[in-house]
């Protein structure tokens, strides 16, 4: 169900051209959209668009991030990785980095929308959306990381060595 989930990303970071696109398409929709809401609530404009220049700068290094790691270990385990390579990357890149890369932007937002309650609807769908979207790409970047370690630290805890390593 996993590898269904993930082909249309798979295909979008496997595009040789991912690590320029992506990141800017990113920073330039995280851009406009503060720039749209923010420009509904104040008139200081200057403070707008410099706010919302800077957060889709750091939007588009983000989404560069996510689209590095997902080149750099999105993959599936080469026959001489052995044992070590199925664990580290099908169990621990693919399902453990997958699912937390699945479940923690939602988590994330719905945690934070839920304090913003407070002042009202508006703001907290607004801070469910915005943290729900630089969610997507940032734990894009984190899960596959977090999963391959965790592979390692489970393969290194049931013996199984990396193929080729010495020790």
């Amino acid at each position: 169900m996993l590898q269904t989930i993930w082909y249309p990303i798979e295909q979008l970071m496997a595009w040789r051209r991912a690590r320029i696109v992506v990141p800017f398409v990113a920073g330039v929709v995280t851009c406009a959209a503060l720039f749209a809401l923010a420009g509904t609530r104040t008139a200081d404009t200057e403070s707008v668009i410099v706010a919302a220049v800077t957060l889709g700068v750091l939007e588009t290094i983000i989404a560069w991030g996510a689209v590095w790691t997902w080149q750099r270990i999105w993959r599936d385990p080469t026959p001489d990785e052995g044992t070590w390579g199925q664990v580290v990357y099908r169990q621990g890149v693919k399902r453990l980095g997958g699912i937390m890369s699945l479940v923690m932007p939602p988590l994330n937002a719905f945690s934070t929308a839920w304090g913003d309650l407070g002042e009202g609807r508006g703001v907290a769908t607004v801070s469910f959306l915005m943290v729900l979207w630089v969610g997507f790409f940032g734990w894009l970047a984190i899960g596959p990381w977090a999963g391959y370690w965790w592979g390692r630290f489970m393969a290194r805890a049931a013996g199984i060595k990396k193929p080729g390593a010495r020790g």
